[in-house]
């Protein structure tokens, strides 16, 4: 298994990083930097990083592991930076820290630990934008019949 303080790391900086929904460009440049680094392909699709295990077959159902890489807007009465995620070693502080960042390190890390491995499934990964909003070009558009994800494509 992968050493889990790189994705510990992954999730400060995605922290650091103010990403409302409709300007999660510098946490998907992040996210892209990541997947490149780590030699895991990707595309872009409406500003949704989307990535498929080794071995895809279409004739295969797909599971697919999507979260949001957008948050809400910070509140006034926060009592710490919402943009800091501390040094503390048990503790990840900040704005999208748990909803949705933990759970997208954490499907990051599991895509990356099964992408080379065989299933009887098809392994897909969704990160999505728009979520806090219910944007039409996260989730909306990647499962609907014109979507990617949507029942005719991966």
């Amino acid at each position: 298994m992968e050493d889990y303080g790189e994705y510990v790391e992954l999730l400060r900086q995605m922290v650091s990083i103010p990403s409302p929904s409709f300007e999660e460009q510098g946490v998907l440049g992040l996210l892209c930097s990541f997947f490149e680094k780590k030699g895991l392909p990707y595309r872009i699709d409406r500003g949704n990083l989307i990535s498929v295990c080794s071995g895809f077959d279409p004739s295969r159902k797909t599971l697919v592991l999507d979260a949001h890489i957008d948050t809400v807007p910070a509140a006034q009465g926060y009592t710490r930076d919402p943009f800091d995620p501390g040094k503390e070693e048990q503790t990840v502080w900040g704005l999208g820290s748990n909803d949705d960042g933990g759970s997208v390190v954490s499907m990051i890390a599991a895509f990356r630990h099964f992408f080379n491995s065989p299933l009887s499934f098809n392994l897909a990964l969704a990160l999505t934008v728009q979520e806090e909003r219910s944007g039409s070009d996260g989730a909306c558009y990647l499962y609907s019949p014109e979507g990617p994800l949507g029942g005719g494509g991966e």
